[in-house]
């Protein structure tokens, strides 16, 4: 029961909270629907100073990051592209420190976090 109800919730965030992204391995790509966490902010400190975090999370369904051959592990290396406002953006799946580049975002195996950072913009 608790398994299809994760099931449910992972479709409802697909349909409603998603929008289209390309995942790359080499020359290999999908496009596959996504749920984008943090993105790159800008930040004003004390004068002269500029903080900048490229860092961002893409929530992905594990099968569905499939180039034909079956659904595929992210990656250190991937990459996930996407257009916004007209601008394209590229970030590469990196590994935060102490972890992997991506962990489970529910109990059950149904929706994977990646971790990523912008190498990209324009």
């Amino acid at each position: 029961m608790m398994r299809r109800g994760a099931e449910w919730l992972a479709a409802r965030l697909k349909a409603s909270a998603s929008r289209p992204v390309v995942y790359s391995r080499g020359e290999r790509s999908v496009t596959v629907q996504a749920t984008a966490g943090p993105k790159p902010l800008r930040v004003s400190g004390d004068p002269g100073t500029r903080v900048r975090w490229d860092n961002g999370d893409y929530t992905i369904a594990a099968a569905d990051i499939d180039f034909g051959d079956g659904p595929e592990v992210p990656l250190k290396g991937d990459t996930v592209s996407e257009t916004l406002g007209g601008v394209a953006y590229v970030f590469r799946v990196s590994a935060l420190p102490g972890e992997e580049c991506w962990r489970w975002a529910d109990g059950y195996g149904i929706l994977r976090r990646i971790h990523t950072k912008q190498v990209s913009e324009g």
